[in-house]
């Protein structure tokens, strides 16, 4: 499913015109002072030899689901596509096209100059140094993995952090905090992607379309800065977080993590947020609204879940157990799936009912754009609550 934007066909069709005219690959910006919906203009990307009356065959595919400022890949598909649409090879998602650059952060035409913070100029300028020296610009992905794990041995290369800008389709950096605080899965701060194909002149052609790019790098921050960065991540998601109760905010645990009906679960006490006695103890608690502990893990208990899901590692015994069998737990749903293949077993909310179509549940997919099921510092729970009295949670 994908949202529909503001920018409308006619922009796309007069952007593929002007490119074919000879404007270089690297992108097209249409006069704000003619037409203030193109200011952040698609970037145009094509293989050689695609013709303009092709490129309109697809902008007339893609209808009106263009991002504002994405980048428009467009090539000729390789090999043949299944009826299911499930085989086109236009190339691994989230792979940049041929000519795309990153812009400067003070650009003049960048609608981000003014919200960096330290951090983001920290990342933004790592990276190009290490395109510099490393050239891993020019590397695909895996190439960049592959590099980063056999390549320890400069300091600049330290895997032990990494990091990812974030970068939209017209080349500008977006801001770490807008990148990870919105909850809309089609925002700029999201990679978003999607390929086709159509057959014209004979040639099928695939495409792809992305609003942002993400571009990994490695290299060890300064512990001040990054503790700021990650700070300013939270507040930045706090008007989008449950409302924090005065009672938490005034003594928060060592870490924090919102689930449904009002309720909180806590690593370690209130009050526990500097205590590291906390992390040997292990415990979770669960409060609800008015600050009334309801649930506590016992001491053989390892996970939150627990608290609700007593039976869990019954459950996990009965589908084989360790080592054959392994879990994992994400948006209050536990999967079950084989070790060496990977394969599901099953899902089970975390009340341990199980769930026969997990994506399928519309309560599920609420929980899985608000931020719930998150673990949040517990040090950055006054400044998310003073945040949230600024501009309430919606």
């Amino acid at each position: 499913m994908h949202a529909r934007f503001s920018i409308s066909r006619q922009d796309l069709i007069v952007a593929a015109v002007v490119l074919m005219a000879g404007l270089p690959c690297t992108g097209y910006s249409a006069d704000a002072a003619t037409d203030a919906k193109a200011k952040r203009a698609p970037a145009l990307y094509l293989s050689e030899g695609i013709t303009e009356s092709q490129v309109q065959a697809v902008i007339e595919d893609i209808g009106d689901e263009m991002p504002s400022g994405a980048a428009l890949w467009i090539g000729l598909v390789a090999g043949p596509i299944e009826a299911d649409g499930n085989s086109l090879e236009w190339g691994p998602r989230g792979d940049v096209p041929d000519g795309f650059s990153i812009r400067p952060l003070d650009d003049p035409s960048n609608p981000y100059k003014d919200q960096y913070g330290p951090w983001d100029t920290w990342e933004y300028e790592n990276y190009l140094q290490l395109c510099q020296d490393y050239g891993i610009g020019n590397m695909t992905r895996q190439e960049r993995w592959d590099f980063f794990f056999s390549h320890t041995d400069d300091p600049r290369l330290d895997i032990t952090q990494w990091h990812a800008l974030v970068v939209s389709g017209d080349g500008f950096v977006i801001p770490c905090v807008v990148a990870n605080s919105s909850t809309d899965t089609d925002s700029e701060g999201s990679v978003f992607s999607f390929g086709g194909a159509t057959q014209y002149g004979g040639d099928w052609l695939g495409y792809y379309v992305s609003n942002a790019f993400s571009f990994n790098s490695c290299g060890r921050m300064d512990e001040s800065l990054l503790s700021q960065r990650d700070e300013a991540i939270d507040v930045g998601r706090a008007p989008n977080v449950p409302l924090i109760p005065q009672w938490l905010a005034e003594n928060p645990p060592m870490s924090l993590m919102f689930i449904p009906e009002d309720r909180f679960i806590t690593f370690g006490p209130l009050g526990s947020w500097d205590d590291q006695e906390t992390l040997s103890e292990h415990a979770w608690f669960c409060f609800n609204w008015a600050g009334e502990l309801i649930a506590k893990t016992a001491p053989d208990q390892q996970w939150w879940f627990e608290m609700f899901f007593p039976g869990f590692r019954q459950t996990w015994d009965s589908l084989g157990g360790i080592p054959n069998v392994q879990f994992d737990d994400a948006f209050g749903m536990i999967r079950f799936y084989r070790q060496d293949t990977q394969e599901d077993l099953a899902y089970y909310d975390y009340y341990g009912t199980q769930l026969k179509d997990p994506y399928g549940n519309p309560d599920v997919g609420l929980y899985m754009h608000t931020f719930l099921f998150q673990i949040f510092q517990g040090s950055h729970i006054p400044a998310m609550y003073a945040a949230q009295q600024e501009q309430p949670a919606q």
